[in-house]
C-alpha cells in the first residue's frame, strides 16, 4: 500500500529535483555527440560544448519568448550540467606549463554572457522560477570561475 502511494505522489510530483544528472544524450544533439567522438584535441571539444551551450542559452531564450516557464527549470538544470561536464574535461586535460587556450577564452566569454543573459531572462520570468535561475547562476557563475583559475592561474 504505502509502495503505491509513493508511486503516485511521485506521478503527481514529478522526479525529485536532486535527482541524477541528465544523461549525456539529453547534453548534445547527435550531430554534437558525433563531433565530440571525432575531436582530437581539448580545444575541438571546447568547441562542441561552446555549440551546446549556445543552443541551450538559445533554447531557453525561445522557451521564455513563447511563455513555456514550465520547461525552464529542466532546461537549466540540463545546462549547468553541461557546463560541469565541459569544466571536469577542462580541469583534467589543462597542463599548467601549456600556454592558455584562446578556445577557452572564448568558451569563458561565452559563459559570462549567458550568465548575463540568464539574470536578464530571470527579471522577466515568474517569481516560482526565481530559485530555479538562481541555483543556476550560482552554478555558471562557478564554472566560469574556474575558467579563470585554469587560464591564468594555472589550476
Amino acid at each position: 500500500m504505502t509502495f503505491a502511494l509513493s508511486l503516485v505522489f511521485v506521478l503527481l510530483l514529478g522526479a525529485p529535483a536532486d535527482g541524477p544528472p541528465p544523461a549525456e544524450k539529453e547534453l548534445f544533439t547527435p550531430a554534437e555527440r558525433a563531433r565530440l567522438a571525432r575531436a582530437g584535441s581539448l580545444d575541438d571539444r571546447i568547441r562542441v560544448y561552446e555549440s551546446a551551450s549556445k543552443r541551450m542559452r538559445e533554447e531557453i531564450e525561445k522557451t521564455v519568448k513563447k511563455d513555456a516557464f514550465g520547461a525552464i527549470p529542466a532546461a537549466l538544470e540540463t545546462w549547468a550540467s553541461l557546463l560541469d561536464r565541459s569544466l571536469d574535461d577542462i580541469r583534467a586535460n589543462t597542463r599548467p606549463d601549456r600556454k592558455k587556450s584562446k578556445r577557452l577564452i572564448r568558451y569563458e566569454i561565452q559563459v559570462r554572457k549567458a550568465v548575463d543573459g540568464m539574470r536578464d531572462l530571470k527579471i522577466k520570468s515568474p517569481i516560482e522560477l526565481a530559485d530555479a535561475f538562481d541555483a543556476f547562476l550560482l552554478e555558471a557563475e562557478d564554472v566560469r570561475k574556474e575558467f579563470i583559475e585554469i587560464l591564468f592561474l594555472g589550476r
